[in-house]
């Protein structure tokens, strides 16, 4: 296991003295009453890492010669039939749409209370 996969105990562990005593040194000042907040920076290097460029300038990415041609259809058919834009559903009468609330619970109902 790595320093990162270990419990924070047995992380403790791994310090030497000299960072023992920093961290022991630090708790002591933050616990004390005339402790104040100050600005943090943190240490590490989080994503920072270095990659290489190669010295000859190729990048090391082979790319295929053949080009994929696609063609792109647009649906325009609603310009000659407006209703298509708006879903056959929206336009149902209310008491239509009550009628079949209705009928879409009472099944749900019977299907509830039969086993």
């Amino acid at each position: 296991m790595s320093g990162k996969d270990k419990p924070v105990s047995e992380a403790i562990v791994e310090l030497t003295i000299d960072q023992q005593v920093k961290r022991a040194q630090a708790i002591e000042d933050i616990n004390a009453s005339s402790f104040v907040q100050q600005d943090f920076k943190s240490s590490r290097s989080w994503g920072k890492t270095k990659h290489e460029v190669p010295s000859d300038g190729s990048n090391n990415v082979e790319l295929e010669a053949s080009v994929v041609q696609t063609s792109v259809t647009v649906d325009d058919s609603w310009k000659n039939n407006p209703e298509k834009l708006v879903h056959p559903q929206l336009s149902i009468n209310l008491d239509k749409k009550k009628e079949q609330w209705k009928e879409k619970l009472a099944s749900m109902r019977k299907q509830l209370l039969d086993p």
